[in-house]
């Protein structure tokens, strides 16, 4: 930027020109080049009169050295002299007044003269470029919004090419196979079987039973103890647990209500025949566990029923299924225990008689007092806990006011704590499988 030859000084109240007389009219300025060489001047040497001559746009700008007299200055003589050192004063006043105004012309300037950045702004949906001027916080709010995104669009695509697959390709339908025999088929045959063979009359003849038993698969071989004395009748059968242990094997649960008559000999009959059996008993429930299993197209009990105080929850078959399987020294050990623990059972006193975490009942009020007949320990197999043995018992149940006995045989499990043997389960035995 050019600055014109004549300023007005302000306070001085003249036209102070630095190189002498200028035409004004010859539209001549001095540059910035020439006003700062001209300053530099009267910094080193203030006598001497520096005259910078205006030049001609497009001519090259040239001042004086110091220690030269300008021609002007010769003709002008010694009254010129004098009023240069204050025309010098008056050129640096009037270029450091106006070096402020310059810079912020220059400024101006160059800021109008700036290219303008007409790119469109980033937004949200704009992948971030590879500059990092912008803060962390915009890249990573950018980034996660795009990964949200692809997220949501991959989640859908899946979604729909999966339900695509489904109408294209349908999953087949897998109807499960229907038991063979239902619970339904189980618990009436074993409410049947129940029904014969809790009825007894010391009035019929042996075969009567055995005939009645037979249909149910009770072969001579199979003994429900019945001593041949007393009446028991038994009029209501239901089934109130059904233990699967197979598809076509399971262990009942029977209450059956009996009711105990007392025969009268025939020569006592009164008038009214339609009551031949005398005065009517105590009525009774008792709770047996039926076994039956499944023999081509009929379903038998594979093992007399056995007296229980509550559903058993597991059944296995026998535990000494040979002599080889026998411990017999401990067995004869614990034979006495064994007693004392059916006992108890028969009772329902099993406060010292049950082991730990286990819940069976006992019989209560259905038996008078029970015998062992037989006892089995197993032997210890590899893997075993020592403190738990298994084995076989047979126990004869008296039933109340004369009524009978039977013969029933269970699967018990003993528990060893703190030098005693307990009961931990007990399950009817399964029988022939």
């Amino acid at each position: 930027m050019n600055t014109p030859l004549g300023t007005d000084t302000g306070d001085l109240g003249a036209d102070v020109n630095i190189a002498g007389d200028a035409d004004t009219k010859s539209e001549r300025h001095l540059s910035i080049g020439q006003l700062q060489v001209a300053l530099r001047s009267a910094r080193g040497a203030a006598p001497h009169l520096v005259v910078a001559k205006p030049m001609n746009r497009g001519r090259q700008e040239h001042a004086e050295v110091p220690g030269k007299v300008s021609d002007d200055t010769d003709r002008s003589g010694s009254s010129r002299r004098a009023t240069g050192a204050f025309r010098i004063w008056t050129s640096k006043m009037l270029g450091l007044h106006n070096a402020g105004a310059l810079l912020a012309a220059r400024k101006i300037r160059r800021k109008r003269d700036a290219p303008v950045d007409s790119s469109p702004t980033e937004g949200v949906w704009n992948a971030p470029g590879l500059g990092w001027s912008a803060s962390f916080y915009t890249h990573a709010r950018r980034w996660s919004t795009l990964l949200v995104v692809l997220v949501l669009l991959m989640v859908g695509a899946v979604t729909v090419a999966g339900r695509v697959l489904a109408i294209v390709h349908p999953a087949p339908v897998v109807v499960p196979v229907a038991l063979r025999v239902s619970d339904l088929q189980f618990g009436g045959t074993a409410e049947a079987a129940v029904l014969d063979y809790l009825s007894w009359d010391q009035a019929t003849t042996r075969s009567t039973r055995i005939n009645a038993l037979g249909r149910w698969g009770f072969t001579g071989a199979i003994s429900d103890a019945w001593d041949g004395t007393g009446k028991l009748d038994t009029k209501n059968a239901v089934a109130i647990a059904v233990l699967r242990v197979s598809d076509d094997r399971a262990v009942v649960t029977v209450q059956a209500r009996t009711a105990h008559r007392e025969s009268s000999p025939a020569t006592d009959l009164g008038a009214n025949d339609s009551n031949p059996s005398g005065p009517p008993g105590a009525a009774m429930w008792l709770t047996l566990a039926v076994p039956v299993a499944v023999y081509g197209s009929r379903i038998l009990v594979t093992a007399p029923p056995a007296i229980v105080g509550s559903p058993p929850t597991q059944a296995q078959g026998p535990a000494v299924a040979t002599a080889a399987d026998e411990d017999t020294d401990t067995g004869r050990a614990t034979a006495e225990t064994v007693n004392k623990l059916i006992a108890a059972y028969g009772s329902g006193d099993l406060e010292f008689a049950r082991g730990p975490e286990s819940n069976f009942t006992g019989l209560t009020g259905m038996v008078t007092s029970g015998e062992v007949q037989s006892w089995r320990m197993a032997k210890i197999r590899a893997g075993d806990d020592p403190s738990l043995r298994s084995g076989d018992v047979t126990v004869m149940w008296r039933l109340p006011d004369g009524a009978g006995q039977l013969r029933c045989s269970y699967r018990i499990q003993l528990a060893q704590r703190e030098n005693r043997w307990l009961m931990q389960q007990i399950a009817p035995a399964l029988g022939k499988s």
